[in-house]
């Protein structure tokens, strides 16, 4: 691929000269002209693929070079249209209506972003190629060659998911039948690669496109060629996948996927992994992508990165506890939630020096710190279940085993909020203050122990104990005086009937208000009124 630069600024024409990745892009040649004029001269004596040029420029705008490009294409009946890329200070609506209406593949706001110019220039590289392939098989009939390579894809894909059995003999009398060519030996370096699918195909370009550009990098890097028969693709719900198969030693592999790795880590951050597998028989190759992901879903140090896989990787969940309970839950008894954190993260520690940081072993010492957590809290009478029940806590659960800190965070959360909440029931004033403080504001409606337990997150048997220690009456006692305190307040009214205070206070049943009422107030609700008249 030739690309021309056009920018009058020649600092700027310098930086992305320089600068830019030839060997990631595939750039070839680079010219560079300052305006539109001297632009024209190079396209009419170069071969340019791909201009990168800016808008506002003396004498000629970088619009009207497209345009006069544009013409030029048109007269000589080109296949296939440069691709451009414009670069401006200032984001003008019509700017970008004549990019588009000229068909430019992208419009890049300065200061210069080489990320952004970078991607944008592997995508126009994409969009070229595929045109030039397409033109190359119609011109030369080579539809056939296309129709090759979707069936020595697709067998790939077949072995590896383990359709064509794990038998050597018959995988390799398979590829002979289809006609595609065999490893000297017949074994093979595996590489595995896994994107995370909302990040490849968050942007507006095509997932036709995406998956091509993955293509072509796993072709160039691994074999130095533009197109690889040994290589499948696929995408689930959540993530992209593609694994190719390499005739040469895992250590070499390693070494080509190093351009592999830049290209990922630029566009992708930590949300891909890839893997490099031993060298392997044909029948190794199913049993082989199948342990790479089973230990892919849950490996966390590896993210981002470039490993070497051996089979048969150890299970990283390990036997036995991970937490002395009786040493952590010593530490909350005595008020020391400090030294009760620092000893859940030198278990963390501990974890990772063993280099096994995994889903496995964090979800292992989250529900070892959450039981420890309960029995804690089930000593001192606390509902658990209420204390840790809203939806904030329980999203930070879900999401405490992907990471360290995630793990570190949930359990400094569950420490907190336990010592916080056993301290204030300690001072039963206060939770006896917010059960009254309930109740008062509910007494008309139908109450039980329990409803007045989820308030203050405690069991029903020990909030009914220490309510009643408290203001020596049981909670029934409570609502049932505040009831007919409150009937007699309205009975008091000339124009309150019986059955309406009796409603109004919570009492459905008359009979039995009446019986209520005189049990507290030593006369039936009508003697009460009658008196008061």
């Amino acid at each position: 691929m030739n690309l021309l630069i056009v920018d009058d600024d020649v600092p700027t024409t310098e930086v992305l000269r320089d600068c830019l990745d030839r060997e990631l892009i595939g750039i070839e040649e680079i010219y560079t002209a300052h305006h539109a004029a001297a632009a024209r001269r190079v396209f009419e004596e170069k071969p340019v693929d791909v201009v990168l040029c800016d808008i506002e420029m003396p004498g000629e705008s970088g619009l009207r070079f497209l345009e006069w490009v544009r013409e030029k294409e048109s007269e000589k009946k080109k296949i296939g249209k440069t691709e451009f890329i414009f670069l401006t200070c200032y984001e003008r609506f019509e700017y970008a209506r004549e990019a588009v209406e000229h068909e430019a593949s992208n419009y890049l706001l300065k200061p210069i972003d080489m990320g952004k110019i970078t991607e944008a220039l592997l995508k126009a590289a994409g969009q070229l190629h595929r045109r030039q392939k397409l033109e190359e098989y119609r011109r030369m009939g080579e539809y056939w060659q296309y129709g090759q390579l979707r069936i020595a894809r697709n067998f790939w894909y077949r072995a590896v998911m383990g359709y064509v059995g794990e038998d050597s003999g018959h995988i390799r009398e398979e590829m002979g039948h289809l006609g595609l060519d065999l490893a000297p030996e017949g074994r093979y370096t595996m590489v595995y690669l896994r994107i995370d699918r909302g990040r490849m195909f968050e942007k507006d370009e095509s997932k036709e496109l995406c998956r091509f550009i993955i293509e072509n990098i796993l072709s160039q890097s691994l074999e130095r060629r533009e197109v690889m028969e040994n290589l499948m693709t696929y995408e689930d719900e959540t993530d992209f996948y593609a694994a190719a198969f390499v005739n040469m030693d895992p250590e070499e592999a390693e070494r080509r996927c190093g351009s592999v790795w830049i290209f990922l880590k630029t566009y992708y951050g930590e949300n891909f992994t890839c893997y490099i597998s031993e060298l392997l028989d044909l029948g190794d190759l199913h049993e082989a992508y199948r342990e790479m992901r089973q230990y892919d879903k849950n490996n966390l140090s590896g993210r981002g990165t470039v490993l070497r896989f051996k089979n048969r990787q150890r299970d990283v969940r390990q036997a036995g506890s991970l937490l002395d309970q009786s040493r952590f839950l010593s530490f909350m008894e005595n008020g020391e939630r400090r030294k009760a954190m620092e000893y859940v993260e030198s278990v963390c520690r501990r974890i990772e020096s063993r280099g096994v940081r995994s889903i496995h072993s964090l979800r292992s010492l989250q529900q070892e710190v959450t039981q420890g957590i309960y029995v804690y809290l089930h000593q001192r009478n606390i509902n658990a279940s209420l204390l840790f029940g809203d939806a904030a806590f329980q999203e930070m659960q879900e999401r405490a085993a992907y990471s360290v800190y995630g793990l570190l965070k949930y359990s400094t959360c569950c420490v907190s909020r336990a010592m916080d909440y056993s301290d204030e029931v300690q001072k039963k004033g206060t939770i006896v203050g917010r059960m009254i403080t309930y109740l008062n504001q509910h007494f008309t409606e139908e109450i039980t122990r329990n409803q007045v337990a989820e308030q203050v997150y405690l069991t029903p048997e020990y909030v009914g104990k220490i309510f009643k220690k408290e203001t020596g009456l049981s909670i029934q006692d409570y609502v049932a005086r505040m009831r007919i305190q409150k009937a007699a307040d309205l009975l008091s009214s000339p124009d309150c009937r019986v059955t309406d205070a009796a409603l109004a206070v919570g009492f459905q049943n008359i009979p039995y208000f009446s019986t209520v009422f005189k049990k507290y107030m030593g006369v039936t609700p009508k003697e009460y009124k009658e008196k008061r008249a």
